[in-house]
């Protein structure tokens, strides 16, 4: 017999699709030049048209447009099509986000990552602005659920495994490349993991010994490479179309790389403040400065859980998140215009699993207060605090709702 607990994932993902969905062609406003430019090339895939990159916009990456293609089909008017795919694709940033944080850190947290994924602004705006971006979010996330997945199936790493788990995850994380140009800094993450757990994990024990499979880490580089072998290739000779006219967006790094490190600490700065003091500056992409956690008091719950990951740093999974965050902020820091909420739409996960994670611990804490026991039963202190939580979240929502659909529009 379903419990209770079963229709909390459902009743998320209801109210994420409402957000997403509600008069979809209206907002965003107008429709935007990137949008017009995505849209043009999801037509000539549909007219047969089979490109793995195309010049257009200073050059993109064309898996998106294999997702909207087919949406052209089913709905008759073109926008509308191309914002749906968004809408389809953001959804599945929650369910892959879920999954993941569920491996990570168990059901709770899990749960409250979806919930903020489902009602805070940068997500949902994400997932109903119908450009590419969107798609390095679903597909980072699905990248990172399967190696998790693959290597969380290991019983024993001295006796043979299959290796369909590790061929699926890397075969994800090779897709990544064909979604949008911040994905070049993937590979920082997954490297940066396989550096830490050879500088802190290095003898395998009761804890970590599922890291030491040689073959699965094989297995799952060599297939990651090879489906990326392929756009590697292609933006290796096209180089000059994103080094001519679009150099000046990369200004930040030049300068770093020439000695000047000014540009990049002013970004390192506005980056730091994106989570409750002001956000991504450019209105034709959010509510001009508006930060990520609105009210700002919910933010809260993001540096706790911050803070308990940067005091876990040691155990794998916590690393990986501030690892994540780190490489997902990184492409925002080095260009201009920073904060910019689309270039740093890699770092949605880690964002909304550290408030997930704060959240997830506060209500525990509250509960074993005074309690000996570390895994208490539910007691008014931890109801109350499930409130507490339930009232951000819900203050969240409608913040995101009056935002979204009523403030920003007036900018226009």
């Amino acid at each position: 017999m379903p419990r209770p607990r079963h229709f909390v994932l459902p009743l998320i993902l209801l109210v994420a699709l409402a957000f997403r969905v509600y008069r979809l062609v209206a907002f965003p406003p107008g429709f935007h030049f990137d949008e017009a430019i995505d849209l043009k090339i999801a037509l000539d895939v549909l007219g047969g048209a089979r490109p793995i990159y195309v010049a257009e916009g200073w050059g993109r990456e064309a898996l998106y447009y294999y997702l909207v293609a087919p949406m052209l089909r089913l709905i008759d008017y073109n926008p509308l099509a191309l914002r749906a795919t968004a809408v389809l694709c953001g959804m599945g940033v929650l369910v892959a986000a879920y999954g993941l944080a569920r491996r990570l850190r168990g059901q709770t947290a899990a749960w409250l990552t979806a919930a903020w994924l489902a009602v805070a602004m940068w997500p949902v705006w994400a997932a109903r602005f119908g450009v590419r971006h969107i798609a390095l979010a679903l597909l980072l996330g699905l990248a990172a659920w399967a190696f998790w997945w693959a290597f969380g199936r290991i019983r024993d790493y001295e006796l043979g495994i299959r290796n369909e788990e590790f061929l699926l995850a890397g075969a994800l994380l090779g897709l990544t490349a064909y979604t949008y140009q911040p994905a070049r800094f993937v590979p920082l993450l997954f490297g940066g993991f396989a550096l830490y757990l050879l500088l802190f994990h290095r003898r395998p024990t009761a804890e970590n010994r599922l890291w030491h499979n040689r073959r699965g880490w094989a297995v799952w580089a060599l297939s990651a490479a090879l489906v990326a072998l392929p756009l590697v290739v292609i933006v290796a000779r096209v180089t000059p179309i994103e080094t001519g006219e679009r150099a000046f967006s990369i200004e930040p790094l030049t300068e770093l790389l020439a000695g000047n490190p000014r540009p990049v600490l002013d970004n390192l700065v506005a980056v730091a403040g994106v989570f409750t003091v002001s956000g991504d500056p450019l209105k034709s992409y959010n509510l001009p400065g508006r930060p990520l956690f609105v009210p700002r008091l919910t933010g809260l719950f993001f540096y706790a859980g911050l803070a308990l990951a940067v005091w876990r740093w040691r155990r794998p999974a916590y690393a990986f998140v501030l690892l994540w965050l780190a490489t997902g902020l990184l492409p925002t820091i080095v260009t201009i215009s920073a904060p910019n909420f689309n270039r740093m739409v890699a770092a949605q996960f880690p964002i909304f699993f550290l408030a997930g994670l704060g959240a997830a611990e506060f209500i525990q804490w509250v509960a074993a207060w005074g309690r000996p026991s570390p895994q208490p039963s539910p007691t008014g202190r931890g109801v109350l605090a499930a409130l507490v939580v339930a009232v951000a979240l819900g203050s969240t929502a409608y913040a995101t709702a009056r935002d979204l659909f009523r403030v920003w529009p007036e900018q226009f």
